[in-house]
């Protein structure tokens, strides 16, 4: 079986929610047994489910369900078997890849971490054979795969062998495309085979792969026959109960779950079971209840760009947003003409509506300004990929896009000559910041959002303030995000000068930077791999080390500057991910590291999507709609954090697993706690009197705690009123 502490991904999340289920054992016919909804429920509430009864047969069944809910704080998600193919025997199989004859080791297409995926240099690649050996001959009756960036797999051949013998093609598996097929997906098998041993060769007919990306995952089943299914135990019992069913032929009967009281915030799984038969299990949430006012939440905000998931950000307790497409080809088609009411072809992006709503839902909006339209472009003709991407020829062209935006969205009105939009608005007042273009760090002329040195980027950026000031003198202006923390980058702002003497530092507000830690943890990672740096040294400065010296560097030089890191976030799969429970524990304890060092604003990204590349996955929700935990955990953390400012005191322990932030407020003390590892137990009485406090866990759930907890990666929040 499947590590427990793994999430099933969106795709086995919904067989979870229908989940067919043959009564092999007593010869019955068969039911369809699902559970209505996206497992998600209102708080406080008694109604929990609703189980809806598929009797497939031509007679009536009848019988008795029997289910429980229980506490879920940690997230643990047995995995669920397939109700005819039984249990995924690839977690118990080995695989290693051979890439142009070269040996790279383990596949990581196997085995417990079925989120994460291997991934190659970028050069040319002819093929990659991965060998997949099974821990013992099966008959193979179903084979799946989950992708890992299906933009960068192409065809597979899919060859069996048993105890040495010589590898057989299958004959349906040849040639066959996976190639942007995302989630997960099953191979074609017509017929069953046996195997002790599968070859899967990757190629792309003959064409070189500029890079090898391989599925993150293959499943492999051989039948429910041999395998034990025990109901699992995750937590404490909420409560249980029976319900009997009597469906008459091809007919259905709904069975809905009430609970004894109220259930609180938190997370569930609930299990239920038909007569004895194969017991089956999905996790279920209960949100938590209002949102914290905007206004004590304005240092959380999460980066957007679709108006439909507003409810759901403001649910979430976001008080800012970082809107992605404020871009400038999607507001001028040709130079003295500006639309920002969605008249530009192909995007036709309506800011002026978008800021409005954001505006209703008391959300603070910061956009930023980059991608040079075709008519400004200084991309030579002969160049086809990524021409937004160069500066303008003019950099005064920036400045006066610049100028025409913060004339329309900020607050200052002005007059009807020196602006170039149709209705000529000005003065809307819809913006709380402006951003001055988008990580000009990264190199690649065919990707990277700036094409040019950093020296050519401070000249436009100096065009893009001085637009700002003279549309608007006091909205504040941030830099560009730089991509990563590190001094060498960030610090340039303070060394470079303009010939009037001036630097970059001294002409903005806020100091803006991303921060990434991918697969690794949050606490020690030292490698941000958006910025690209491939950092192995162990000496080298963590992420957090590097934002403290960011801080430090700033209250020398400008004191007055904020600081914001307006991208962190963590994929789920993908080359940098890793699974939507990782996701969970890892964005609230990146948000509180962030703020227990004092910097200002903390935006994630993004606020949804789930396809397994690069960035593309690290939604809080799924592209179908529904929520992923991680949205649960980010709730309860900016509940807990709605007016708590400045920077925090890190609390002693012995145990440098053990990590305590607290802040005190003019009305509470938030005290923060979880573990790495291993879960650790503390004496809470020895952080804070708990006479008068309020315990709830990573979920919104309230624990009662008389002296010792159980700390796992997942934060705890320990609030108590100051009297």
């Amino acid at each position: 079986m499947k590590n427990t502490s793994l999430l099933i991904a969106s795709s086995l999340l919904a067989a979870l929610f229908h989940f067919s289920m043959p009564n092999i054992a007593k010869g019955q016919s068969s039911l369809d047994v699902t559970l209505e909804g996206d497992g998600v429920v209102s708080a406080p509430t008694e109604s929990i489910a609703s189980l809806v009864m598929h009797n497939l047969a031509d007679r009536p069944i009848s019988g008795s369900l029997t289910y429980q809910l229980q506490r879920n704080s940690m997230f643990d998600i047995p995995a669920q078997p397939d109700p005819i193919f039984g249990f995924d025997h690839g977690v118990k199989a080995q695989s290693r890849v051979v890439i142009d004859g070269e040996d790279r080791g383990n596949a990581l297409m196997v085995g417990s971490s079925p989120y994460v995926s291997f991934r190659s240099g970028w050069r040319e690649h002819k093929e990659a054979v991965v060998t997949v050996k099974l821990d013992q001959k099966r008959r193979i009756k179903k084979l799946r795969w989950r992708s890992g960036d299906a933009n960068w797999i192409w065809q597979v051949d899919v060859s069996a062998r048993v105890n040495g013998e010589d590898f057989r093609p299958i004959a349906q598996l040849q040639n066959f495309d996976l190639h942007r097929k995302w989630g997960t997906n099953d191979f074609p098998i017509n017929n069953e085979f046996d195997a002790s041993e599968l070859r899967f060769r990757f190629h792309r007919n003959g064409e070189f792969m500029n890079v090898v990306d391989l599925p993150s995952e293959i499943q492999i089943y051989d039948g429910i026959q041999n395998d034990t299914i025990v109901k699992p135990t995750v937590g404490p019992e909420m409560f249980r109960g029976e319900l009997n069913f009597n469906i008459p032929a091809s007919g259905k009967q709904d069975l809905s779950i009430a609970a004894p009281a109220k259930i609180p915030a938190g997370s569930y799984l609930l299990t239920w079971q038909v007569d004895g038969e194969i017991a089956q299990w999905a996790p279920l949430f209960v949100k938590p209840g209002p949102p914290p006012i905007k206004s004590t939440v304005r240092h959380l905000g999460i980066n957007s760009s679709s108006v439909d998931l507003i409810p759901l950000m403001a649910e979430c307790g976001f008080g800012s947003v970082r809107f992605e497409n404020g871009k400038w080809q999607m507001s001028s088609d040709a130079r003295g003409r500006y639309d920002f009411s969605g008249g530009v072809g192909p995007w036709h992006v309506n800011q002026d509506a978008i800021y409005r709503r954001y505006a209703k839902a008391d959300m603070q909006v910061f956009p930023y300004v980059f991608q040079t339209p075709e008519w400004a472009t200084s991309a030579p003709e002969s160049v086809q990929k990524n021409r937004a991407g160069y500066p303008p020829k003019n950099r005064s062209d920036y400045r006066e896009a610049i100028f025409q935006f913060v004339a329309r969205f900020g607050s200052k009105h002005h007059p009807a000559d020196v602006l170039k939009t149709k209705d000529q608005q000005s003065g809307l007042d819809l913006i709380n910041a402006i951003e001055l273009w988008n990580e000009p760090n990264l190199v690649g002329p065919s990707w990277a959002p700036f094409v040019g040195s950093i020296e050519e980027y401070f000249l436009l950026m100096r065009e893009g303030v001085e637009g700002a000031r003279a549309a608007d003198p006091d909205l504040l202006v941030t830099s560009c995000g730089w991509a990563g923390v590190a001094a060498e980058t960030v610090q340039q702002m303070s060394t470079y000068r303009y010939p009037d003497g001036k630097t970059p530092l001294d002409l903005v507000d806020v100091i803006n930077v991303h921060l990434y830690s991918g697969r690794q943890e949050p606490e020690f990672a030292r490698e941000d791999p958006n910025a690209r740096h491939g950092i192995a040294d162990e000496n080298f400065p963590t992420l957090m080390q590097q934002v403290d010296e960011l801080i430090r560097w700033r209250d020398e030089l400008k004191p007055t500057a904020q600081i914001w890191v307006t991208e962190t976030g963590n994929d789920v799969g993908g080359p940098i991910g890793l699974s939507e429970r990782k996701q969970a524990a890892k964005l609230p304890r990146t948000i509180l590291l962030l703020r227990a060092r004092g910097v200002d604003k903390v935006f994630l990204y993004r606020e949804s999507g789930s396809k397994a590349s690069q960035h593309a996955g690290a939604g809080l929700v799924r592209d179908e709609g529904t929520l992923r935990p991680s949205w649960f955990t980010v709730a309860t953390a900016t509940r807990q954090l709605s007016g708590v400012t400045g920077k925090a005191r890190r609390l002693p322990h012995p145990n440098p697993n053990v990590w305590l932030y607290q802040w005190s407020t003019a009305t509470k003390t938030l005290t923060v706690a979880w573990a790495l590892g291993e879960p650790v137990t503390i004496d809470l009485r020895e952080l804070i009197n708990l006479d008068q406090s309020r315990v709830i866990d990573a979920f919104g759930h309230p624990m009662t705690v008389e002296r010792d907890i159980q700390l796992s990666e997942f934060p705890i929040y320990v609030t108590r009123p100051v009297n």
